[in-house]
């Protein structure tokens, strides 16, 4: 036997196998077998490396679908990559400039900076290009076309091919819901911004940006209910609606002439949540101290104006962090509704350095600061400034649980019902005057011999009030959330009768039991929808709903950032085409761009 004879995977004569298109989502391109889903292709034709590529990137998700879903998803998958194939001519100069252009608007989009930096970056690109003796490559550079007029046109190129894919997206999905959520910007403009989470039959959930509506005259119900009807009746309507989530304003929750009130009115019915929390409004609105951020801010901005080299000697580590805050937001005032979500940094580290602020304030600055002064000498505003800084630091962690991407209802709810607990053991503890939970306090009250912070117990039992207020509405789908947490556990009689009948038969098949400890979504991917039409229609109907602030907070502090004063003159078209590119999760084809406008189509063979 020649131990040295080397393998030829040709001689093997290995062959693709049909049953893997079902199996694994693979198909034979050009003779080596091809991902559907990913577009990867494998070096050899062996099906232990197909299964274990399939088994590490894609099972979880696709293995849910059997049958005729998986039939058809598969040939919505050949046809795509055979879109694929269908490529432009060789790049000429001007489509690689033009291709070049789109892709630096792109990525102005994405990283919210002005029209005109397109001018900045091409001057950028050349003087590189010479710098590396490449005077060719300057010329390519100096040929692609970024003007801020260019720039502001690219972008509504792209913006109209992102909302093509979303319209597709809601025509077909089974479900959406509905997040509006109204905010004033830089420029002191309300805009009402909706936002959309639909489900298709496989699962596949998209959050995206819905549309930006200027509430110009006012704020009220009505305009909210008129704005919000006028956008959803572009995308078809209400009737797929599960779930309309908003900021838990009077103007959304009136029962008469706030939007819920309307929406049911107008037999527009879904279910309605209040989960957007805009972190200022529960800060400023329920902790009623307000007026301790306001002495926090101006002493902050005393410290930034003085003279910077005895700023940056004395406070050098606050001021970095500072400089970490600015880089984040840009130009925005330091005192917006957007640093609320910073607040519970900056108090802590103003707290750390208060010692350090008050020398500076008397020895270093030469405006009357004698207020500021009194107060860090204060004992009664100490104590406030460090409940404010303990409590903020507590807010800011459920607002980072309930800004989680990919979350559902369920994790909602558990995030809510934590942090319920959360504030009535802080309650507790207060009450007791233990300043366990409470680091700032503690150190406070190590320095002075008589802090007592029971008196902030009342503030504590406002925001648990309004926090039960505010997820009131969470209590109707306690029923629902059980089935869909433990369906295999659930008491058959107490669910709807629409659905017990397959969820009996659910519950005695032993390959759903072995597998009720999964979690919910995977669970209920597996469920073929030909055998449980109507449990498969609940479980999509509650993966619908909006149970992540993400896409409302990343496109607030988006938006913030575009109106900042180098942007303030962006019209509601232009922001909005700004806003949809900064957050889609939807990839622009930029070649496609380019070949509609210049350059046909021709098959792969023609190249």
């Amino acid at each position: 036997m020649n131990i040295n004879r080397k393998r030829k995977i040709d001689v093997e004569n290995r062959k693709f196998q049909s049953k893997w298109e079902m199996e694994y989502l693979f198909v034979e391109s050009n003779g080596k077998p091809q991902c559907l889903v990913c577009m990867q292709v494998l070096s050899v034709l062996k099906e232990f490396n197909i299964g274990r590529h399939y088994n590490a990137l894609h099972k979880a998700k696709y293995d849910g679908c059997i049958g005729d879903a998986r039939a058809a998803l598969i040939e919505d998958m050949k046809s795509k990559i055979k879109q694929k194939k269908v490529i432009i001519r060789a790049p000429t100069s001007q489509s690689a400039s033009l291709t070049a252009s789109y892709e630096v608007c792109l990525q102005l989009a994405k990283c919210k900076k002005p029209f005109r930096d397109g001018e900045v970056v091409k001057h950028c690109a050349a003087k590189m290009a010479r710098a590396f003796g490449d005077e060719k490559m300057a010329r390519n550079f100096e040929s692609v076309s970024l003007s801020h007029q260019i720039v502001a046109r690219r972008i509504s190129d792209m913006n109209v091919q992102v909302n093509a894919k979303l319209r597709t997206i809601v025509q077909t999905c089974k479900y959406f819901s509905l997040a509006v959520a109204e905010s004033t910007d830089f420029t002191d403009v309300s805009q009402l911004l909706i936002f959309i989470r639909t489900i298709d039959e496989d699962f596949s959930v998209y959050e995206e940006l819905l549309e930006l509506v200027p509430l110009n005259t006012s704020k009220k119900g009505l305009d909210i209910y008129e704005a919000l009807t006028s956008a959803v009746s572009e995308y078809g309507g209400f009737q797929k609606c599960s779930c309309i989530v908003t900021d838990g304003t009077k103007s959304m929750t009136f029962c008469k002439n706030g939007l819920v009130g309307l929406l049911k009115e107008n037999g527009i019915e879904c279910t309605t949540l209040h989960s957007i929390i805009h972190q200022e409004s529960l800060c400023e609105k329920s902790l009623k101290m307000s007026n301790v951020m306001t002495s926090v801010i101006k002493v902050i901005n005393i410290i930034c104006g003085e003279n910077r080299a005895q700023s940056q000697r004395k406070f050098i580590q606050f001021i970095n962090f500072l400089e970490e805050l600015d880089a984040e937001y840009g130009d925005l005032p330091l005192y917006s509704e957007v640093r609320w979500l910073s607040a519970s940094k900056c108090l802590m580290q103003y707290f750390a350095f208060r010692k350090d602020v008050l020398s500076f304030l008397k020895k270093q600055v030469r405006s009357n600061t004698t207020q500021f002064e009194e107060e860090l000498e204060n004992p009664t505003y100490l104590c406030s400034l460090a409940f404010l800084t303990d409590i903020t630091s507590h807010f800011n962690v459920i607002n980072l649980r309930l800004q989680d991407r990919n979350q559902n209802i369920s994790n909602l709810v558990e995030h809510v019902d934590w942090f319920r607990r959360k504030l009535e053991l802080l309650n507790s503890s207060l009450l007791q005057n233990d300043l366990t939970h409470f680091p700032s306090c503690k150190e406070l009250a190590d320095e002075l011999d008589e802090a007592d912070f029971r008196s902030f117990s009342e503030i504590i039992t406002e925001l648990l009030d309004e926090f039960s207020a505010r997820f009131a509405d969470l209590e109707g789908l306690r029923a629902s959330l059980q089935l869909f947490n433990n369906p295999m556990d659930v008491s058959i009689e107490r669910q709807s009768k629409d659905l017990q009948m397959e969820l009996c038969e659910l519950q005695g098949d032993p390959f759903f039991l072995s597998r009720k400890n999964e979690i919910p979504e995977i669970f209920w991917k597996r469920i073929p929808k030909d055998c449980f039409p109507k449990l498969n229609d609940f479980a999509l109907k509650m993966c619908s709903m909006f149970a992540s602030t993400y896409i409302s907070e990343s496109t607030f502090s988006t938006m913030k950032q575009l109106k900042a004063k180098h942007h303030n003159k962006l019209d509601r078209d232009t922001l909005g085409c700004c806003l949809r590119l900064a957050t889609t999760e939807f990839e622009v084809d930029i070649l496609a761009l380019v070949q509609e406008k210049h350059f046909p189509q021709c098959s792969q063979e023609d190249v």
